[in-house]
């Protein structure tokens, strides 16, 4: 009963985990590097205090997948 029950919502899981947990494409690497450059950057020259909520949580966000990632890969 239980896995007749879970098989709808594993299904859609396995769909979403297919397309979301893809490694990224070699046309968005060169983008997320200069991003990363340009946060190292503003934490250097602590220019990140003139930065706005939407550019600080875009960074953190992007801060949380890299680490992300790196957990993942790292098992």
């Amino acid at each position: 009963m239980l896995l007749t029950y879970s098989k709808p919502g594993l299904a859609t899981f396995w769909h979403y985990a297919k397309v979301k947990l893809i490694p990224p494409a070699s046309a968005v690497i060169p983008t997320a590097i200069q991003s990363l450059k340009k946060v190292v950057n503003n934490v250097q020259t602590s220019s990140f205090k003139q930065l706005t909520i939407k550019e600080t949580l875009l960074n953190s966000l992007m801060a949380i997948e890299v680490c992300g990632c790196g957990f993942t890969l790292a098992r």
